[in-house]
């Protein structure tokens, strides 16, 4: 007797969980301008990491792009915000 094996809820198949390590980079063009989002993001943790702060007490992090601006708003924790140049 063959066993059939389930997967329960919120299991992923083996060529899924190959396809989620897949690298995705997401590039904002604006113009003549383009920025990588990951950059962006590393700039806000270096920036976040310069004014005082520990980068392993990033818990959250929202960051808000905006292009007309040329600016990326961040808020870490709900609490602390500030604002990095996007090009």
């Amino acid at each position: 007797m063959r066993r059939q094996f389930h997967h329960g809820p919120g299991a992923v198949p083996a060529a899924e969980k190959a396809a989620a390590k897949a690298e995705t980079v997401i590039t904002l063009e604006f113009g003549d301008y383009s920025a990588i989002m990951a950059t962006v993001e590393e700039k806000v943790k270096a920036q976040y990491v310069a004014e005082g702060h520990k980068a392993s007490s990033i818990k959250t992090l929202n960051i808000y792009v905006k292009p007309f601006e040329n600016s990326a708003y961040y808020v870490v924790n709900g609490d602390v915000t500030g604002r990095v140049d996007l090009f």
